[in-house]
């Protein structure tokens, strides 16, 4: 976790606002 999570998070939020916040979550955890 760090600033490039932060940074992933929002851009995966800002594109995607209600659909993909599993494949975020996954991808949040893993970073």
């Amino acid at each position: 976790m760090g600033p490039a999570a932060d940074a992933a998070d929002r851009f995966n939020r800002v594109r995607h606002p209600s659909g993909l916040s599993d494949i975020n979550d996954n991808f949040s955890a893993s970073v």
